[in-house]
């Protein structure tokens, strides 16, 4: 629920109300929210990387469930949402 503070607070209606106005210019806001997402799915890749590294899951990927998903395509599938993110701020 806290992680879900800086997307509350940097939306434009909430921020007028809370005073943000005169400290964070509203220009910024959306590129700081980009940037708030791109490294919350970033850390959602890293846990993935984490399961991988640990051998967490499967041993054959013959279902194409997160479960049962495991070797490289797990490595893949840590890697995936952080170059998503990432690539969508350039």
């Amino acid at each position: 629920l806290a992680g879900a503070i800086p997307f509350v607070a940097l939306a434009a209606p909430v921020s007028a109300s809370i005073g943000l106005d005169a400290v964070f210019p509203e220009q910024y806001r959306a590129a700081a929210q980009a940037g708030y997402g791109a490294s919350i799915l970033a850390f959602l890749g890293g846990t993935q990387w984490g399961f991988a590294a640990s051998g967490y899951g499967g041993k054959v990927a013959a279902e194409l469930s997160l479960a049962t998903l495991a070797g490289p395509a797990r490595y893949v599938y840590a890697v995936a949402p952080s170059l998503y993110a990432w690539a969508t701020l350039a």
